[in-house]
């Protein structure tokens, strides 16, 4: 640096500094929204970077596609609940949901505390859905809610549902046992579950 001082270092790296600073917020007023502020650098904004946020507001534009998860037909569908907590194990939080034997998917799902009217729930969001036959364990909700002539009870019914039930607890850490990872409100919770079930339905559905 010669006979610069420390003073003058100082100051000619500020006046640097504040230059470019200067030179990259006027180009990056003059970018499109959807653009990055530092997509190319000090570089002029280029054809592809114009592509490119044209695309991003282009899908900004296009309605969210939601594949509805109830069929309007299924040949066996298998019913199960498990249970987690939130905040502590005494507030137990229980999933009830079913599954399509077929398609391999989860078709509906309710969260809740183990009663008949959680699994009343579950059923009226199968009230459209043409149903077959009825797969479950002995538990008395279904004893009570479910039609007798094409209710299967039985641990040979439910493998398929039994098996998702590990897909559950071992992809959500919060689901699992022994873990010190839970819950700590309702909507979270919920919101997890939720999350997991879109996120199962479609990786099924595209593999």
């Amino acid at each position: 640096m010669g006979g610069l001082t420390i003073k003058s270092t100082l100051g000619l790296a500020l006046l640097i500094f504040v230059t470019g600073w200067v030179r990259l917020s006027r180009r990056a007023s003059t970018r499109p929204a959807g653009a990055g502020l530092f997509l190319s650098g000090w570089l002029p904004l280029t054809q592809r970077e114009q592509a490119l946020a044209s695309e991003v507001q282009q899908r900004k534009a296009e309605p969210v596609r939601v594949a509805t998860v109830v069929p309007k037909r299924a040949a066996d569908l298998e019913l199960d609940e498990f249970w987690s907590f939130v905040e502590k194990k005494k507030r137990q939080r229980w999933t009830w949901y079913a599954f399509d034997r077929q398609r391999k998917r989860v078709t509906a799902f309710v969260n809740g505390r183990r009663t008949d009217h959680n699994c009343a729930a579950l059923l009226k969001k199968l009230a459209d859905s043409r149903v077959q036959r009825f797969h479950t364990d002995k538990w008395e909700s279904y004893l009570k809610l479910l039609p007798g002539e094409n209710h299967l009870i039985g641990k040979e019914g439910t493998r398929n549902i039994e098996r998702h039930n590990l897909n559950f607890r071992t992809h959500v850490k919060r689901l699992q046992r022994r873990t010190i990872c839970f819950s700590k409100s309702v909507e979270m919770h919920d919101a997890v579950i939720k999350l997991y079930v879109r996120h199962s339905n479609f990786r099924q559905h595209h593999i």
